[in-house]
């Protein structure tokens, strides 16, 4: 067999290997054995798993995300609705590559050999798409991909299968093609995203979980280490596997502890700002806040745990069902909820976490215009 063919054997053997089992279980053997090659056909072609990803990055995935997201942008600046609606589609139901696109740039958060090749081409794409005079429509593009690939990230959600998304993604157009006028925010902080918090008044509990955010938000959850953990809040290993069964177990109840306790906090910041100012400038200013440099430690905990989800059953139900709880929420007074609209608000929230964790600067983009057309069509 020609060197070339083995060479590309393999490229597909990294794809469907992180696919199904994500990054951070992808191993030399689980690359070769479901293509029928061993690792004696894997190491004279690259040095690791790491060159093996950054070579499928560079030579199939990279091109094809950015093929997508250039046209999709391309529909929307060209004023093609349906070829939008095709296009947002596209990321809407998703696909193997796609799924795996996104695992290799939230892995290259915490790998730095991954994170100087996978996202690089997509970054200087975007940068050029994005830069335009008009603030209103370079905030409009951002909010487009934005909305991409927070769609592409809630497919596997149960509550999210099947739904029809025709009349959401055409709104989006509509507002998107037409933003409003730009207006400056108020300068107001979401303090809240500064520290994890849990809602244990045992201070020892809190530290115990607290510094177990900080652990996974540091270096990831496959390298965050249990001992240290315990080490860092001043308790045993011992009061750890009395309370969880292992480190899986642990990660759980962090994310709960910080979801509960940010919760409230979060709509007590979004009512607030809703009351002085109106619901585009609230809107706007929670986008922008989500997306602050200085509060990337919770967006990296939050990328974790969706991250996890794709390939975990527990971690997967827990993020279902918290999203039941906020569709419920959402729904409130309504006899049937508008399932699809709060598909796209869920995205948009879980798009704008993505984008930045590889693209710095989506702060500084004045949401305000889009979001005011968005909103006006929503009556």
């Amino acid at each position: 067999m020609r060197s070339v063919e083995l060479r590309d054997r393999l490229l597909v053997g990294t794809r469907d290997a992180i696919f199904r089992f994500g990054w951070d279980r992808t191993s030399v053997s689980k690359i070769c054995g479901p293509v029928g090659l061993t690792s004696g056909a894997f190491y004279p072609r690259f040095a690791d798993r790491v060159e093996a990803a950054s070579a499928l990055w560079v030579e199939w995935l990279g091109p094809m995300v950015t093929t997508h997201v250039t046209h999709l942008l391309d529909q929307l600046d060209e004023g093609d609705q349906d070829g939008f609606v095709r296009a947002m589609s596209h990321f809407a139901q998703g696909s193997s590559d796609l799924d795996v696109a996104i695992e290799l740039l939230l892995a290259a958060q915490y790998d730095e050999r991954l994170a100087h090749v996978v996202g690089r081409d997509l970054d200087e794409t975007l940068r050029s798409r994005f830069a335009d005079k008009n603030n209103g429509v370079a905030a409009a593009r951002v909010l487009c991909v934005i909305l991409a690939f927070g769609l592409t990230m809630s497919r596997h959600r149960t509550w999210a299968k099947n739904l029809d998304l025709e009349p959401e993604l055409t709104r989006y157009f509509a507002g998107l093609r037409q933003p409003g006028p730009v207006v400056a925010l108020p300068a107001l902080r979401a303090e809240y995203l500064l520290h994890p918090k849990t809602q244990s008044q045992d201070p020892l509990l809190s530290a115990f979980y607290e510094n177990g955010y900080r652990a996974v938000s540091n270096v990831g959850y496959a390298k965050a280490s249990l001992k240290d953990i315990c080490n860092s809040a001043g308790i045993t290993t011992g009061f750890l596997f009395a309370r969880h069964e292992g480190k899986l177990d642990f990660f759980l109840e962090v994310v709960r502890q910080g979801w509960k306790a940010n919760f409230d906090k979060g709509l007590a910041f979004a009512h607030d700002v809703t009351a002085t100012y109106g619901e585009v400038i609230a809107e706007a200013v929670v986008l922008r806040e989500f997306a602050q440099p200085e509060y990337r430690g919770q967006v990296r905990v939050n990328l974790e745990i969706q991250r996890l989800a794709r390939f975990n059953e527990e971690a997967s139900a827990l993020v279902n069902s918290e999203e039941l709880r906020l569709l419920e929420q959402f729904g409130q007074g309504q006899q049937t909820p508008d399932t699809a609209y709060f598909a796209t608000e869920m995205a948009v929230g879980n798009g704008v976490f993505f984008l930045t964790s590889f693209m710095e600067g989506i702060e500084t983009f004045d949401f305000v215009a889009p979001l005011a057309s968005l909103l006006k069509l929503r009556g």
